[in-house]
């Protein structure tokens, strides 16, 4: 949606990190750069459902039975049921409406049948697939479409729970069916029989189980991969985790899938069957050793998926556990990052009521709180945002860069020298900002800005009276002199 100064609170420590360790504060905002404005459209006072893309380029929310989509609104509708929904990208919007007493989707614009009525509706995040399930006879089948077109076609069942639509179209859900033992078979419920669970997957039934855990179905980011908790057990002791139709080895108890950002990869916790068992470290369906306690919150795959840490706990000491490796750590991270590559990593370590960034044993400057740690693109590089009273600033290259209320975004520029990020003004305003040079200034930015494109050129939305704006400027280009040579973990394994 629209940031409004306050709104957007800074990022949380789950994303931390930084190769650059800060000096005092010196520098002030200088001049406003010269930005373009293209008015899209007004904005009406009543609108709801707002959704922005990951950039900040694009917009959409509900106004009345209409949608708008980057200041144009749509035709009116009889009732919008569920959305905008928004790719990351900004690149599709989707929504089910009714008109005329028929449900339609629509896809940028175009209608597609909704048959008798349409349940779930997802888009994947290149904005090139929307996938959504209708029903159809009466609500007696379901019928599954993918960019309008049919690809499944299924008896609906009579009882199904948990149901998951990935944003790549696969679903998958589980349900009850009753399993006669009378000839010929009775209907559900009635007779000699029991309740049985079956798990489905994209409509085909992967087995009947005495249970299927509530609430245990997953779909990895990407929306290819599937996991969920299943036992054969009626007396419900022994538990399996199935992982992309991996039936893998039985457990007393689990924790939620945790998925690399491709979802190729995946790790988890898991209690064996074995007497006073102490928790497992399960990473892509290979036990690892018991732990005294493993932080499920601290899993982090790298962006590119090759590389896996955590923290653990082994008799009364904090370990990261990296790729299959321990490593004592004198402090428990609040978080840890990779670089883009996962060649570098950095983690947030407390030091009393402070934050600072450590990397390879080494500390930087201290301050109340850290946050939006970016690596940049090539990995050699890393800024944050620091708090220090009231106020925050972002750090790069060991420079402080001048203090506002709040910081949203942070992003690098494409000489990977500079950094771009979006900032809330003591006065309520919002402002982009390059390095120490305030690129726009307007009452409200779209959360997520800004773009940047290979030439350095910033673009984005804003409010000002009333109407959304598409920003464009130019910053000059100036380049802080020095950079940050790239460390690599040095840390020796734990004995």
């Amino acid at each position: 949606m629209i940031a409004r100064a306050g709104f957007i609170a800074a990022v949380a420590l789950s994303m931390n990190i930084s190769f650059s360790f800060g000096q005092d504060a010196s520098t002030k905002p200088s001049a406003v750069a010269k930005s373009d404005e293209k008015v899209l459209g007004a904005l009406p006072d009543k609108r709801v459902n707002e959704v922005v893309s990951d950039d900040g380029c694009h917009y959409a929310c509900q106004v009345n039975n209409k949608i708008m989509v980057d200041g144009v609104e749509g035709p009116a509708c009889e009732q919008i049921i569920n959305g905008p929904l928004m790719s990351r990208n900004g690149l599709m919007v989707a929504y089910i409406a009714k008109q005329a007493g028929k449900f339609f989707v629509i896809v940028n614009g175009k209608a597609f049948p909704g048959l008798d009525a349409v349940e779930y509706i997802a888009v994947n995040n290149e904005g090139t697939q929307a996938s959504w399930m209708s029903t159809r006879n009466n609500d007696r089948y379901w019928a599954f479409f993918t960019n309008g077109r049919e690809v499944k076609s299924l008896e609906k069942p009579r009882r199904y729970h948990d149901f998951a639509l990935g944003s790549s179209g696969k679903f998958v859900y589980w349900a009850d069916i009753w399993h006669s033992e009378e000839t010929p078979p009775q209907e559900d419920g009635r007779g000699r029989g029991t309740w049985r669970q079956h798990l489905f997957v994209d409509g085909n039934d992967k087995g009947v189980f005495a249970e299927v855990a509530g609430k245990s179905i997953s779909i990895s980011p990407d929306g290819r991969q599937y996991s969920a908790a299943v036992t054969f057990d009626d007396q419900r002791k022994k538990w399996k985790l199935i992982v992309n139709d991996a039936h893998w080895a039985e457990y007393k108890e689990y924790g939620p899938v945790c998925y690399a950002p491709d979802g190729r990869r995946n790790a988890y916790v898991a209690k064996s069957l074995a007497a006073n068992a102490r928790p497992h470290l399960v990473v892509d369906l290979k036990e690892g050793p018991e732990y005294d306690q493993i932080d499920e919150k601290s899993f982090t795959f790298s962006p590119d998926g090759s590389r896996f840490a955590c923290v653990v706990v082994k008799q009364e000491k904090n370990l990261l556990f990296l790729d299959g490796r321990e490593y004592p750590l004198e402090q428990k991270p609040k978080s840890i990052h990779f670089s883009p590559d996962g060649r570098a990593m950095a983690m947030v370590v407390p030091k009393g009521d402070k934050q600072q960034i450590v990397i390879d044993g080494k500390g930087g400057k201290e301050y109340d709180e850290i946050a939006l740690i970016t690596f940049s693109p090539d990995g050699a590089k890393l800024a944050f945002a620091a708090k220090q009273g009231s106020n925050w600033m972002v750090v790069t290259d060991g420079k402080e860069m001048p203090a506002y209320a709040n910081i949203h975004t942070l992003r690098y520029m494409p000489d990977l020298r500079r950094v771009a990020y979006l900032v809330s003004k003591g006065g309520g305003s919002q402002a982009i900002v390059v390095d120490d040079q305030e690129a726009g200034e307007y009452p409200m930015i779209a959360s997520g800005a800004p773009k940047i494109s290979a030439n350095g050129t910033l673009e984005y939305l804003a409010i000002k009276d009333n109407k959304l704006i598409r920003v464009t400027s130019r910053p000059p280009a100036k380049a802080p002199a020095g950079s940050i040579k790239e460390v690599q973990p040095q840390t020796q394994p734990a004995k």
